[in-house]
C-alpha cells in the first residue's frame, strides 16, 4: 500500500496488525505532514512499527543542525552528534523546520492583519496598493538580515503613512493592531529573516534563488528496446466469436 503525501490526510485503511511502514523524510518536512504519514499506523507502538528513510540532502541537514549549534531555543544539537541518527534525532529536527516554517509564515500573517486593520471601513482606494512594475524595484535592493519585529515594524509604518496614521484607527482596529505587536514580540523577537523590502511576490522568487539545491547525476545503464510485433487485426476483424481468436501466452523475464 502506497500513501503519497494528499491521500496521507483522511485515509483510514486498515492495515495488518504487524505491518511495517516506511516513512520518506522531504528535505524541510514539518511537523503535521509527518504526524499525518505516520498516523496512518492506527496501532503505532502496538506491535505495527515505522521505518523511517530520507535522502542525502536529508541526512546533510541533520548533520549541519549539529554544527550550527542551538538554532531554535530549547533544541539542543548534543542529539545530532552521532552518524547514526535515531527518531529522537528526526523528531527534533522536523520541529526545528517546522517552528522555521511558522517564523516565515509570522510576518505574513502580521502584514495582512496589519493590512486589514488599517483599510478597514475605509475608502476602497485604500485597499488597492501600488503595483511594482520597474525591475530595480523587484530586484535592486541587497538583502538584509533583520528580526522579525523589526519586519512587522516597517510592515506597520508603511500601513499607517499609507492610510493616515495609528490615530485614524477605531478602538477595535487598535486593538487587533496591537495584539498583533504583542504576538510578533512573543514569538518573533528571536528570529531573523533575510529582506530585500520587495513586496510579498518578489520576496516567494527570491525565496527560490536563495535555496541552494545539490543535484547527483547518476549515469544509466544504456537499455535495448524490444522488437514490437505486428498484431493481427486481420483475425480481429474476420472472426464471429471471441473463440475464434488466436490466445498466445508469453512468459515475463525478469529484470
Amino acid at each position: 500500500v502506497i500513501f503519497e503525501e494528499p491521500r496521507c490526510r483522511g485515509t483510514d485503511l486498515k492495515l495488518r496488525t504487524e505491518a511495517v511502514a516506511l516513512l520518506t523524510l522531504a528535505p524541510n518536512i514539518c511537523k503535521d505532514k509527518l504526524m499525518q504519514a505516520a498516523g496512518r499506523l492506527r496501532k503505532l507502538g502496538r506491535n505495527q512499527k515505522l521505518e523511517i528513510v530520507g535522502g542525502s540532502d536529508v541526512f546533510s541537514k541533520l548533520r549541519d543542525l549539529s554544527n550550527k549549534g542551538n538554532v531554535v531555543s530549547k533544541l539542543r544539537h548534543s542529539f545530532f552528534n552521532s552518524s547514526n541518527f535515531t527518531a529522537t534525532n528526526v523528531l527534533s529536527w522536523v520541529m526545528k523546520n517546522t517552528v522555521e516554517s511558522n517564523v516565515v509564515g509570522l510576518s505574513n500573517w502580521a502584514d495582512q492583519g496589519i493590512f486589514y486593520a488599517s483599510t478597514h471601513k475605509k475608502k476602497p482606494s485604500l485597499c488597492i496598493t501600488d503595483e511594482t512594475l520597474e525591475l530595480g524595484d523587484f530586484y535592486g535592493k541587497s538583502f538584509e538580515k533583520v528580526t522579525i519585529t523589526d519586519i512587522v515594524d516597517s510592515s506597520l509604518d508603511f500601513h499607517m503613512n499609507r492610510t493616515g496614521g495609528l490615530e485614524e484607527l477605531n478602538d477595535d482596529m487598535n486593538a487587533i493592531v496591537g495584539k498583533i505587536r504583542e504576538r510578533v514580540r512573543a514569538y518573533g523577537k528571536d528570529f531573523y529573516l533575510l529582506a530585500t523590502g520587495c513586496d510579498e511576490e518578489c520576496e516567494r522568487e527570491m525565496e527560490l534563488e536563495i535555496e541552494r539545491e545539490e543535484e547527483c547525476e547518476v549515469e544509466m545503464p544504456s537499455m535495448k528496446p524490444s522488437n514490437e510485433k505486428r498484431w493481427n487485426f486481420i483475425s480481429l476483424f474476420t472472426s464471429y466469436s471471441p473463440k475464434q481468436l488466436p490466445i498466445y501466452v508469453h512468459s515475463l523475464k525478469e529484470f
